[in-house]
């Protein structure tokens, strides 16, 4: 169900039984599975991938390349019912797993990785690591899949395949954004 006064970008992929209440801003290419809820004046970026059965409180800023894996709740009321509202913000090619609870006003930085079942609140330093007990365990260079050995590739080093900011305009934000992620990328890792 789609309410009048949403802004959404081309390329808009959704499940079956999606919500989107008025004052929605999507991204171009955006995908947003099924039985989701985005209960407006909410912002998700471009390429944003937002899989089935997630709720997204008033205020939600979702950045670019950014997944967010099933089950997960946005909150934005810390003291709920009240008329307070402390959006979430998540950053561009940051990586939300199945279960997550985000606490009110919570700023997840850009490339955080946020493990299933946590409850991340607070300020996510970028490219952190949050663990299932809501504690920030590390750099996401530090991610190794136990039985293959193979380490965690952000939805950032993907952006080769994107349009460059050449094609986007070199003065435009978006331009500006594709080049900082792209420096960011080929940045050497965090030290624990």
């Amino acid at each position: 169900m789609l309410y009048e006064g949403s802004t959404i970008g081309a390329g808009l992929e959704t499940g079956h039984q999606v919500l989107i209440r008025a004052g929605c801003e999507i991204g171009v290419n955006a995908r947003i599975g099924t039985q989701t809820a985005l209960e407006g004046e909410l912002t998700i970026g471009d390429y944003a991938r937002i899989q089935g059965y997630s709720v997204f409180g008033c205020g939600t800023v979702l950045g670019d390349f950014v997944w967010i894996f099933p089950k997960c709740v946005f909150t934005n009321d810390p003291l709920p019912p009240s008329s307070v509202c402390e959006p979430v913000t998540v950053g561009d090619g940051a990586v939300i797993c199945t279960n997550t609870i985000v606490m009110p006003g919570c700023d997840i930085g850009y490339g955080a990785f946020v493990a299933s079942g946590a409850k991340p609140k607070g300020v996510i330093p970028p490219a952190a690591v949050v663990l299932a007990d809501g504690r920030v365990g590390g750099p996401v260079t530090h991610l190794i899949h136990i039985d293959s050995g193979t380490g965690h590739v952000a939805p950032l080093r993907r952006l080769r395949h994107r349009p460059g900011p050449a094609a986007l305009g070199a003065r435009s934000p978006r331009a500006r954004r594709c080049r900082a992620l792209l420096r960011h990328r080929a940045s050497p890792p965090l030290r624990p």
